[in-house]
């Protein structure tokens, strides 16, 4: 009887084993799909690239000065230390997708960290949660891009067109923000600590519940803006226009 079942549970152990084999096989563990190799060659032969396929591509360090990208897939790419000042990124996807197998998932972003993409057209780019940490995005145009869950940490957008630009979770920790126009936006318990907003326009913005400790809000205009539940300890106030249209000098 006893060696019965242990036929039993050694013919059960075989069976389950041979089913996971069978499983794996048909749903393998997630692999990086490689960018498409014409389209790569493409824009490394002629810096344009439009409506390509550069899924995972590897432009670490790469001079893209000045490229045209509209349209192009980049999501998932290394573009770290990347030169794409000037370069027309319109409707470009860098954003983070999901990758699935068989037993787990996992989120795969976009690296643009420390990325040169000073004036660099941006209009309608999905930027959902990449990596732009200490990238230069002066006088970049981000018209409708969406920043949702993006970290911008030490990045630099002064000057930058963020019209629309949709900023969702995101990280804009000690981000250089000088000059900019947030007016009317969304902007509730966003991390702007440390941050540069010097001269920037927030009228009508709702920042209930956003960090703005450490903040420099020298010459910002914040009338109409919702600054309820802040946190504002050592926020800089030199010729600050307050929600109330009262001017605060106090950190002059």
């Amino acid at each position: 009887m006893l060696a019965f079942v242990w036929w039993v549970l050694l013919i059960g152990f075989v069976v389950s084993l041979l089913i996971g084999v069978m499983w794996y096989s048909f749903n393998p563990s997630p692999q990086e799909v490689p960018p498409n190799k014409d389209h790569l060659d493409t824009l490394l032969e002629t810096n344009e690239c439009v409506d390509c396929n550069l899924n995972n591509a590897n432009l670490s360090g790469a001079n893209l000065s000045g490229a045209n990208l509209n349209g192009a897939d980049l999501g998932q790419a290394n573009l770290s230390g990347a030169n794409l000042s000037g370069a027309n990124l319109e409707r470009t996807d860098l954003g983070h997708r999901m990758e699935y197998g068989w037993d787990d998932s996992y989120m795969v972003i976009t690296n643009l960290a420390g990325a040169n993409l000073t004036g660099a057209n941006l209009t309608r780019a999905d930027l959902t949660g990449a990596n732009l940490s200490e990238a230069k995005l002066s006088r970049a145009n981000l018209n409708e891009a969406n920043l949702g869950g993006a970290d911008l940490t030490n990045a630099n957008l002064n000057n930058a067109d963020l019209t629309y630009a949709k900023f969702r979770v995101a990280k804009l920790t000690n981000a250089n923000l000088n000059g900019v126009d947030l007016s009317n936006r969304n902007l509730n318990s966003i991390n702007l600590m440390f941050a540069n907003l010097a001269g920037a326009n927030l009228t009508g913005s709702d920042l209930s519940d956003a960090n703005l400790n450490q903040t420099n809000l020298s010459k910002a205009n914040l009338s109409g803006a919702n600054l309820t539940e802040n946190n504002l300890i050592g926020t800089k106030f030199c010729k600050t226009i307050m929600p109330d249209r009262s001017v605060n000098n106090s950190g002059c």
